[in-house]
């Protein structure tokens, strides 16, 4: 009976610290969509108290832009702020996942009236301070910080903290806990490490608590990618269901090894005379035109800017292709091929921060002390520092994801 009560004691300071500390998030939000899925967890879960988005990495600016879209749609008064776009010390950005983060600007945020004043052809935004972003994201992190406790989510390279360690030391002693995702127990380099692993290791050789949540862990329970399908309820959902079709429209055309040489099969592939007999002429030039602006289109571009149509068109090649009606040329194997190019699924790594926040109970944790090599290897040294995430109930992360994407 003592430790039933002790349990619920325990359960009910964790809720109350929950709701009464704030968090705030880092986040390099863009081309990888799990940033995003993330982002629309914390924005529908009533206990994630988020008074504050900092962007790093790359094209910060886009990455501002973005966040302040889902936090406008979700009709939020949350700040967002331009964080670091180069690792710590760097003059140069290194080469990092990205690249798309300008193509995923919402069109609200261009300035119209300038490129007709300037006659521009070239699409220029309106700044970030006319679009209610923080152009000065660590001054105004270490400013929130200086108020008061809170627990910060790092689903991005650990750049801003660093810097706030080096330059505003006081106001890390108010970060309650560091939530980061990344590393990889299993000896693989990680994104947000490698991206800045100066930066990492300012992090962890600080006193802050740290809680790590290692990249290859969250590999335990990915997303199906037919869950896009339930992100309709609200506008901030649908923005990041574009995102999502278009994230994984882009990886299907250029990292996927067979997508061109199943391109090159279709493209080879005939009607049999007697099918297109039975279908009419009519009918036959019109799925050849079809096949066409199909391939014309075929780009990461287009897969980002029109995510819907490139995959009612997709769906449709397949329907095509399968059925017996228009006599294609190895058409059920063409079918089943494109089919099997879709993803499965979809990794949520950074949607997992906020779960072990809210759910510790679902977790099993060990003390190590980890930092890592300029590669942003996972190097485990001596000692008993950092709490590390090694195993997670799976089942039960599966339940929180599919309640709060919505």
């Amino acid at each position: 009976m003592v430790g039933i009560c002790l349990k619920l004691l325990e359960e009910f300071l964790h809720t109350y610290k929950v709701n009464k500390v704030g968090v705030l998030l880092l986040t390099d939000i863009g081309s990888d969509v799990d940033d995003a899925l993330s982002l629309l967890v914390m924005l529908n879960h009533r206990k994630i108290n988020l008074q504050g988005i900092y962007t790093v990495n790359g094209d910060v600016d886009s990455r501002s832009r973005i966040a302040k879209h889902m936090v406008s749609l979700a009709e939020k008064e949350i700040v967002v702020a331009r964080g670091e776009s180069l690792p710590v010390g760097a003059s140069v950005k290194p080469y990092s996942f990205g690249g798309c983060e300008e193509n995923l600007v919402h069109d609200s945020f261009i300035d119209d009236a300038r490129m007709e004043f300037e006659g521009s052809f070239d699409i220029l935004y309106k700044s970030l301070q006319d679009s209610g972003i923080e152009p000065s994201g660590v001054e105004h992190l270490a400013n929130n910080l200086s108020k008061s406790k809170h627990t910060v989510f790092s689903i991005g390279p650990l750049t801003n903290i660093a810097k706030l360690i080096e330059e505003r030391p006081e106001a890390v002693t108010n970060i309650d806990r560091l939530y980061i995702m990344g590393f990889r127990l299993n000896g693989d380099m990680e994104h947000n490490i490698r991206f800045d692993s100066d930066a990492a290791n300012i992090v962890m050789d600080s006193l802050i608590p740290i809680t790590v949540v290692p990249g290859d862990v969250c590999q335990g329970y990915r997303m199906p990618f037919h869950v896009h399908e339930q992100l309709k309820g609200n506008p901030t959902a649908k923005y990041v269901r574009e995102m999502l079709l278009g994230y994984v429209g882009t990886k299907l055309i250029l990292h996927h090894s067979r997508a061109w040489s199943t391109r090159k099969a279709i493209e080879q592939s005939t009607m049999s005379r007697s099918s297109i007999n039975e279908i009419g002429r009519e009918k036959y030039e019109e799925v050849q035109a079809f096949k066409n602006r199909f391939f014309d289109n075929f780009t990461s571009d287009d897969a980002i800017f029109v995510p819907e149509q490139f995959w009612r068109g997709y769906y449709k090649l397949v329907e095509i292709f399968a059925d017996p009606k228009y006599g294609h040329k190895h058409g059920e194997e063409i079918s089943l091929e494109l089919k099997s190019l879709v993803p499965k699924d979809v990794s949520v790594s950074d949607v997992y921060v906020p779960f072990c926040h809210l759910h510790p109970e679902a977790l099993t944790t060990e003390k190590m002390t980890l930092s890592c090599s300029f590669d942003g290897r996972t190097l485990i040294g001596e000692g008993r520092k950092h709490d590390v995430v090694t195993n997670i109930d799976y089942t039960k992360f599966e339940t929180f994801l599919l309640e709060y994407l919505r």
